[in-house]
């Protein structure tokens, strides 16, 4: 398998007062996902289309700003199942609630949805196969994962905050409401 160099962050380490953020913007995958499977023709920018396509069939995981920046994770886990599902694990091994204040929507996606009578937020949250890391950390560890982030190039994204309390919740419109617990489940079909 191989070895870790330094403490792995676990799935339940997140406590309130720790923020949350994620290695890139989300809901590329699943539009490419619906380009391809699509009975009839989904409208897109060429550009979108490839970039989407891109995301599905040749993710690239941020291998090296993880592996350098681990040690300032409270709790991590990748995004393959989806970005809901993701978030409900880490607040359920920590027995936390996380708010999530800013949607991490990628480019285009929200335009893409609505031209095709999609939900964008259905894209972003349920879609998977994105291969990013989403995690949790103290907010004094926010200047050098931003730091390390630029560096590499790596897309960081502040999308919400760690609080006591049990469960998943998006900020929308002034509101708060409750994220479906869903996306991939393994070994249940």
């Amino acid at each position: 398998m191989g070895e870790a160099p330094r403490r792995v962050p676990r799935r339940s380490g997140a406590r309130a007062g720790d923020i949350v953020m994620a290695t890139g913007p989300f809901g590329h995958a699943a539009a490419g996902l619906a380009i391809a499977t699509s009975r009839r023709r989904l409208a897109a920018t060429v550009r979108f289309a490839a970039a989407a396509r891109r995301a599905l069939v040749r993710p690239t995981p941020p291998l090296r700003f993880c592996a350098g920046a681990a040690h300032l994770f409270t709790a991590s886990m990748d995004s393959s199942d989806g970005l809901a599902a993701t978030l409900w694990e880490i607040a359920s091994q920590g027995r936390v609630r996380i708010e999530v204040d800013a949607a991490p929507v990628g480019g285009g996606v929200r335009e893409f949805a609505a031209e095709n009578g999609l939900d964008a937020m259905g894209l972003v949250l349920y879609g998977g196969e994105e291969y990013e890391t989403v995690f949790a950390c103290r907010a004094s560890s926010r200047p050098a994962l931003r730091r390390r982030a630029a560096r590499l190039g790596v897309n960081l994204l502040e999308i919400g905050r760690v609080a006591r309390g049990r469960g998943v919740y998006l900020a929308d419109s002034g509101r708060r409401s409750r994220v479906r617990n869903a996306g991939w489940r393994h070994l249940s079909a």
